[in-house]
């Protein structure tokens, strides 16, 4: 694999939902490649990155600040959901819990059970180090009509974080900024022993993380990361310099 530094924008056209996790490029590519094969062991096998201990070379994702607003999701009932007997509408002052019923035991459950903090952001940044074609082709793809990397976040078949572009630049940031930016920050979750073999600085963030994927299911270490998820476009492109 021929290592190259690089950078990838994406414009979003829709608030994007975020959650704990840091949507490392690592990430977003294992997800790309298990879309296409099906294939959890291909899609960590073939991540067209650069690795460096156990750590890959792709940045989180770096947001532009934006208006935060509040998404609320609603689950309709299905028709098997009201089997006779099998859910009954609550009284009093629970207008929005039904109760469901298994086993004669009760389980209350409320229809509108989720809502999250969505945010506006122009666009979304990562640093990677590695095949650049391949990551082109997992993100663009060679139809210029349409993109292969529809959205990124939360909700995304709900309509949010929908990406209306995509730019892949080439960098000459010595070393690339996939780990480290430029004023010493970690870029990415890095366990703490990789991050001070690196050099880096002590005043940093660290917290129990995860850092390679799957990340739903990859045990937590001891991390340095990222001090901030949201920075204006400016400062962004100044820390991958």
């Amino acid at each position: 694999m021929e290592e190259k530094r690089f950078v990838v924008r994406a414009f979003l056209e829709t608030p994007v939902i975020l959650d704990r996790g840091f949507l490392t490029l690592d990430a977003l590519l294992a997800a790309m490649i298990f879309r296409r094969t099906e294939d959890p062991a291909r899609a960590l096998a073939e991540i067209p990155l650069k690795r460096t201990g156990a750590t890959w070379h792709g940045s989180a994702g770096f947001f532009e600040p934006g208006a935060r607003t509040n998404a609320c999701f609603v689950r309709s009932l299905s028709p098997s959901d009201l089997e006779s007997g099998m859910w009954q509408p609550m009284k009093g002052k629970y207008p929005l819990y039904v109760d469901q019923a298994r086993n004669d035991q009760p389980n209350q459950w409320r229809r509108m059970n989720d809502e999250y903090d969505a945010v506006a952001s122009a666009s979304v940044t990562w640093f990677g180090c590695g095949d650049a074609a391949r990551v082109r082709e997992l993100l663009i793809g060679a139809d210029l009509g349409a993109l292969n990397l529809a959205g990124v976040g939360k909700k995304v078949p709900q309509g949010y974080g929908r990406v209306s572009n995509i730019e892949i630049m080439e960098s000459d940031a010595m070393p690339d900024r996939s780990m480290m930016l430029k004023d010493g920050s970690p870029a990415r979750p890095v366990p703490i022993d990789e991050w001070k073999a690196a050099g880096g600085r002590d005043d940093v963030c660290i917290r129990l993380d995860t850092f390679e994927p799957p990340y739903y299911s990859s045990d937590a270490v001891t991390c340095a990361v990222p001090q901030a998820r949201f920075l204006p476009w400016l400062e962004i492109r100044r820390l991958g310099q």
